[in-house]
């Protein structure tokens, strides 16, 4: 969708708008925020590079720093993805609860969710 001129100039108004309405506090971190949103990471890496100072020029995943920082970037995924999941297998499971004792209240004599239908 960031391809659709209509979106994309519907984005940078929002931008705008953002820029114009921050502090003056974050004003001077505001483009590298954005950069880091609205960007591939070759432009970010590029453009830390010239604000930074230091040259950048390739990751080499043989460094023990690199790689443990990738591990643990990788992982850090897979451990909020877990979270949501297991919050949402919660809220199902009181969303059914709920239902069980409204029907239960409501003396239904078929209070569970999973009835043989005898159709």
């Amino acid at each position: 969708p960031w391809r659709n001129p209509e979106i994309a100039v519907k984005q940078l108004n929002d931008m705008l708008r953002f820029r114009n309405s921050v502090t003056a506090d974050v004003k001077p971190h505001f483009q590298g925020m954005m950069q880091t949103v609205w960007s591939g990471a070759s432009a970010f890496m590029d453009e830390f590079s010239e604000f930074s100072g230091l040259p950048f020029k390739s990751v080499d995943i043989a460094t023990p720093e690199v790689f443990v920082g990738g591990l643990i970037g990788s992982m850090m995924i897979f451990f909020f993805t877990g979270l949501a999941i297991a919050a949402v297998g919660r809220t199902a499971h009181e969303v059914v609860r709920s239902r069980d004792e409204h029907l239960a209240w409501s003396g239904s004599e078929t209070p569970r969710v999973v009835q043989p239908q005898n159709d």
